[in-house]
């Protein structure tokens, strides 16, 4: 990553288009993947065939899950990330080059009116990626979903795909800074697809995509 990173930051700079950042995005993050010795075994990759604009969901267990997505998943996908990590040094540049969103939202209501800056991506023909935890701790087990990216599926009547992923949070968990190889599995669901907008509709996509999530993780809330 120290070797990698600062090439890729300046191939994001000189690139004028989204489109050409996110394919560094993605090269970059495959060769991190084979340098780090982890085997990535990846199920129901059929599911993404033709899809269309979609929101994707995943668990988030550490910091390598951002690089096992970018390296497995179509390269338009359009990130919503934390909004301070906007103001870091190299990801405040990538970020925006990126076309990604930053969604600064703490309490319910703001994290409801996140779900306009999804609706507005699928609007345009865009898919989305969303960690509707927010965060990720050391401890084992998933946090609340927050409610913005499933609101913006039922609004916009697009697919939510909910990915579990396993063995990052063993891997290179919260509070270290050096990479343990281990396997790495990442699962795709079927599509879910929004029958109505309004709230049930919000919270039923919410719960099936936690569900799936819960049950491919395996990992028991300590």
């Amino acid at each position: 990553m120290l070797v990698a990173l600062p090439l890729l930051w300046a191939l994001v700079l000189t690139s004028r288009r989204t489109t050409t950042v996110r394919r560094w995005l993605t090269r970059f993050s495959r060769f991190v993947v084979a340098a780090s010795g982890c085997p990535l075994d990846v199920t129901g990759r059929e599911h993404l065939r033709d899809l269309g604009p979609a929101i994707f969901v995943a668990n988030h267990a550490s910091y390598f899950d951002v690089v096992v997505i970018l390296a497995t998943l179509p390269a338009n996908l359009r990130f919503a990330a934390k909004g301070r990590l906007a103001d870091y040094p190299i990801l405040g540049t990538i970020i925006p080059k990126a076309g990604y969103i930053a969604l600064h939202k703490t309490k319910l209501t703001e994290q409801m009116e996140g779900a306009d800056d999804v609706s507005s991506a699928l609007t345009d023909g865009e898919s989305m990626f969303v960690f509707p935890e927010g965060t990720f701790v050391r401890a084992p087990g998933l946090l609340p979903f927050r409610l913005g990216a499933f609101r913006g599926a039922a609004d916009s009547g697009c697919p939510v795909v909910p990915i579990a992923l396993a063995g990052t949070r063993h891997i290179f968990p919260a509070g270290t800074m050096l990479l343990r190889p281990g396997p790495i599995t990442l699962t795709i669901s079927q599509r879910l697809t929004p029958s109505s907008a309004g709230w049930e509709e919000t919270v039923r996509l919410r719960d099936e995509s936690r569900r799936f999530i819960e049950h491919h993780v395996g990992e028991a809330a300590g």
